[in-house]
């Protein structure tokens, strides 16, 4: 569900999407699967083979899928990504792949989890590719844990002016 933050910080629902995975469906669009109409202001959906899809149906899940989203015409401000998984069996964890802050969210396969996103006036944060979901492992997974470990050193302490120096500890090269 792609929901919006409102003016009194209440949520709103903006649009829905559903994925269902089974033994009998097909990795490939078709009858089962359902095109998006799209709104009239935000929008969220899979795209898969050019088109975009408001319900996909594939078959079970493998180590090596993605769900590829697209959320557009957003406008600047806080938005959240929900995800609500009803029975779904997957030996492979999933990840919520943001690729504008080039980050990895672990997304529970049988509990609500909630990822708020940010739309700046930069454009980049508004493509609508910047999500997607893989199952598995994920390439931003590796720079997500290493910004949680993230160790440092920010001189002079206490900061004096405007200027701070700050270094990385133990971080590998790259």
């Amino acid at each position: 569900n792609l929901q919006v933050r409102n003016d009194d910080q209440t949520w709103g629902l903006v649009d829905e999407i559903l994925a269902s995975f089974n033994l009998g469906y097909s990795n490939t669009v078709d009858g089962m699967d359902v095109e998006k109409m799209p709104n009239f202001n935000e929008n969220l959906a899979f795209v898969r083979e050019g088109k975009d899809l408001t319900m996909e149906r594939r078959g079970l899940i493998t180590a090596s899928d993605t769900l590829f989203l697209k959320v557009s015409n957003t406008v600047a401000g806080t938005y959240r990504l929900t995800f609500d998984p009803d029975n779904i069996y997957a030996s492979a964890p999933a990840f919520l792949e943001d690729l504008y802050q080039r980050i990895a969210t672990p997304i529970s396969l049988d509990k609500h989890t909630k990822v708020d996103f940010s739309v700046t006036a930069d454009p980049a944060s508004q493509n609508p590719a910047r999500f997607r979901v893989v199952f598995g492992s994920s390439k931003l997974m590796t720079a997500a844990l290493t910004y949680l470990q993230l160790q440092a050193e920010v001189s002079p302490n206490p900061v004096k002016g405007s200027r701070i120096n700050v270094r990385l500890i133990n971080q590998p090269q790259g």
